[in-house]
């Protein structure tokens, strides 16, 4: 909790409000200070912040300014790693000071699973030098004397955490900032804001009006309702978050050093020291929201009534852990409003359709996140950060998703301190839940297909045989859907396999300057008529911001697919600096897709009847418009290793019909549903890596085995000049294999893990599957690109096991072939 006391808070700056700046930073809270902070620091000082109370009256007054380090994966870790590093340089300075206690934090584990999951964090501490380890119980008790052990089979112990005071901190980052240049204005609500011809922003404030090039959205509990201000609906909403400050406790006074902070997420709650005493916070298993339909107008982020019985349960087991607290009372209940989002990962960067209104909220750690405000300066600046932030895009989420969506995503759900938990199963694709269905959501529900959200559809992971059982399991043990997904993969390898592909991104580029704008826009030659090509795109920085396939099936029209997890950020790349003789148009939710792959694919589409728009039976080599029987088709001809996969693109109302045609057709070829999976392990040993998994958005395209795609001829395109200049991140991207039978592998790696050479780390996993029964895990790591990849001691560590593993260069030039023209 904040320290109270005016030396530590910023004084009001009673000059005018300025009648311009570069950006304007809307909340006072430690996220906006922090921002504010970084964007100074990397050399933008025309900036100015406004908050509507006092800096730290949203939430950061009241949080507790914890910062563990035991999160979801390696992207979160590195952050905190940052803030940790951050705040151990102000402390040095008295000026600067944040009041940093580095306590430690144990994060308990109760059962085998629990346990396991330790072992895979120990991996992802390794690949970035984060001291931690696992203790037993006898060492537990040994850190922490006022915990009853029994039923505790151990914990993570991280000596290097702590606590920051929740004011110095905050007040410390905005002081710094106006040291070198920013404005700050407390007491200056923000009433309206507006969109100038020049595509700057008018912003309206008690204090006056502004003018701004960027506006960063830093305003907590209040975002939604600042983002409504220019009408981006956002998912983000307020919550209760309840605390205990209990009084003096005897046993800890005695101890003669401060306890470590505690997180038990089993039950779930939290303990970090408080003078003599604790601060316990035990969560309810249901989430209590703040501000549905508008925060009260009046409020200042002031303390909600306690709800003395919420979470009662939870307090039990408190007492049962720490006997200590049976003994003195409650000094005081903290209830407060804390932000969150649909999915309960924070919103971090630019809105979709704008490229100078950037998100920074629904932030469930910001003090643990500080250093999150550098890497959005970063893609403010600079057009992209230097991390990957793809799993905070808000254009994660698609116009459905508002407030109300929220709440029905987190309702029902434990509000964790920590957010989406690690390794308690496979991870999950990007989004909060499924809004759309394609035509034959009901066909493939039928025929037991079990589904993931991907993008906001329902797309089918795999295909339950008979007796197989659909729940997910959890992680670290042999998922019940190998033997299903085997026998997808053969389809697809051996005879012929159909899939739902509608999640696709999917647009359409048109109009008197498409051509231009094309030659422009992509690192490849655009493609001549009834040709496909994979065309890299680049940022004003070189780069990558997609990975398109771009295909021409008839004249005056260009058609892009992308992946469909980001389709939203996919489409703001493509209408990067568009002119109004360019129109690009959305047709993911216009036009559905259905795959058809295997040796026996072709045979398949002969029976169907393809007829393409000049009259003729043969299939083309690239994309051309038709008909299959009477349905208006787009046939794409998409080379994917050793499959051959045709995508058929029709209208939605024609899907339905097509699909039961196609089995019909492929019956004798022993035609199977397939799932997401399935194609992922098809797609892995093409050695085809995805973009914002395996492959940084920004990433330079050398590092990543793109370059090779790249056509440098061209005398012009995106980022072309910036990309010449640009050096390497250190960073290769390769392709490993790991044979199960010769290392006895017995749990498959699900990203993160270490890659050892020797003893040394030398890169971390971005992903893996298993091939399905041909005896491999095959996957993609990004390494140190000065490592000897070579050697025979390359390893990947899963669970803390070194398993051996076969390093390959990432090749993708036969990409580069797959420009046929019709007939050529």
């Amino acid at each position: 909790m904040a320290t109270s006391g005016s030396e530590n808070t910023l004084p009001l700056d009673q000059r005018e409000l300025p009648k311009r700046t570069r950006v304007l930073v809307i909340g006072g809270g430690v996220v906006g200070c922090s921002v504010l902070y970084h964007l100074a620091k990397l050399g933008e000082t025309n900036i100015v912040l406004v908050e509507k109370n006092q800096l730290t009256s949203g939430s950061s007054w009241h949080a507790a300014g914890m910062l563990s380090q035991y999160h979801a994966d390696r992207v979160h870790l590195e952050i905190i790693k940052e803030g940790r590093a951050l705040y151990g340089e102000f402390e040095k300075n008295p000026d600067t000071a944040v009041g940093l206690h580095s306590s430690g934090d144990l994060k308990l584990a109760r059962s085998e699973h629990e346990m396991l999951d330790l072992k895979r964090w120990i991996g992802i501490a390794k690949t970035l030098g984060v001291s931690a380890e696992i203790v037993d119980a006898a060492r537990l008790k040994e850190l922490y004397p006022i915990m009853e052990v029994e039923g505790i089979l151990g914990a993570l112990w991280f000596p290097t955490a702590g606590y920051v005071d929740p004011s110095l901190t905050t007040h410390s980052l905005a002081r710094q900032a106006r040291g070198m240049g920013a404005r700050v204005f407390q007491e200056c609500a923000v009433e309206a804001i507006k969109r100038n011809q020049d595509k700057s922003w008018l912003v309206v404030t008690s204090k006056g009006t502004i003018q701004a090039d960027y506006i960063v959205n830093c305003a907590g509990v209040w975002a939604a309702e600042i983002s409504a201000m220019i009408g981006e609906i956002i998912p983000s909403m307020g919550v209760e978050h309840q605390m205990m400050v209990f009084e003096t406790i005897p046993e800890v006074k005695a101890l003669g050093f401060e306890l470590p902070m505690v997180h038990d997420p089993a039950t779930p709650l939290y303990t970090r020291a408080d003078r003599d005493g604790l601060i316990v916070s035990s969560y309810s298993d249901h989430t209590l929201f703040f501000g549905a339909g508008g925060v009260p107008k009046d409020f200042a982020g002031e303390l909600l009534p306690p709800e003395v019985d919420r979470g009662e349960s939870k307090l039990a087991v408190a007492m049962e852990t720490f006997p200590a607290l049976q003994n003195v009372g409650v000094r005081a209940f903290v209830n407060g409003a804390i932000p969150r989002s649909a999915d309960r990962v924070p919103l971090v960067g630019p809105a979709h359709g704008y490229d100078n209104y950037f998100l920074s909220c629904s932030n469930y750690g910001g003090f643990l996140f500080v250093a999150l405000g550098r890497y959005l300066a970063e893609w403010l600046l600079h057009g992209e950060s230097s991390i990957n932030l793809v799993q905070m895009d808000p254009r994660r989420f698609d116009e459905y998703a508002d407030d109300i969506f929220a709440i029905r995503k987190m309702e029902g759900v434990t509000s964790g301190h920590t957010g989406p938990q690690a390794g308690i199963t496979v991870p999950t694709a990007i989004g909060a839940g499924a809004v759309w269905t394609s035509p034959v959501y009901g066909l493939l529900k039928a025929k037991q297909a079990v589904f993931e959200t991907v993008g906001g559809w329902e797309v089918p992971k795999w295909f339950a045989r008979a007796g197989d059982d659909t729940k997910e399991l959890p992680a670290f043990v042999t998922p019940n859907w190998i033997g299903a997904i085997g026998d997808e993969r053969d389809a697809l390898l051996n005879s012929v396999g159909t899939m739902d592909l509608t999640s696709l991104g999917k647009f359409e580029v048109t109009g008197e300057g498409a051509d231009g704008y094309m030659e422009q826009r992509l690192t490849v030659d655009p493609p001549a008529l009834n040709e496909m090509v994979y065309a890299p795109a680049l940022n004003r920085t070189g780069g990558l911001v997609g990975l398109w396939r771009v295909s021409r099936p008839r004249a005056g029209a260009y058609y892009v697919t992308s992946d469909s997890r980001l389709t939203r950020r996919e489409l703001d790349s493509l209408r990067w600096e568009s002119s109004d003789e360019v129109v690009i148009s959305d047709r993911t939710r216009d036009r559905a897709v259905l795959g058809l792959g295997g040796p026996k694919a072709v045979d398949v589409l002969a029976k169907l009847g393809w007829r393409s728009g000049g009259g003729g039976t043969a299939l083309p080599s690239g994309a051309e418009d038709g008909r299959i029987g009477f349905v208006p088709t787009t046939l794409v001809r998409v080379p994917y290793g050793e499959m051959l996969l045709w995508e058929l693109h029709t209208r939605m109302e024609y899907q339905a019909g097509l699909y039961e045609r196609l089995v019909d057709a492929g019956a004798e070829f022993g035609i199977k549903d397939v799932g997401s999976r399935a194609l992922t392990a098809i797609r892995t040993e093409a050695g085809l890596p995805l973009l914002g998994t395996d492959i940084n958005y920004g990433a330079d395209p050398r590092d990543v085995g793109i370059g090779e795609l790249l056509s440098l001829c061209k005398p012009c395109f995106v980022g072309k000049q910036s990309l010449m200049w640009r050096s390497s991140n250190g960073l290769k991207l390769v392709k490993f294999k790991i044979d199960v039978a010769s290392t006895k592998l017995s749990v498959a790696p699900t990203g993160d893990e270490p890659v050892l050479s020797g003893e040394t780390c030398i890169g971390y996993v971005t992903s893996a599957t298993s091939t399905y029964g041909g005896g491999t895990v095959l996957g993609f790591a990004l390494v140190d690109s000065q490592a000897d990849t070579t050697k025979s001691d390359i390893a990947i560590e899963i669970l803390e096991v070194p398993y051996k593993a076969e390093i390959v260069r990432v090749d993708l030039r036969h990409l580069k072939t797959a420009r046929v023209k019709q007939g050529g």
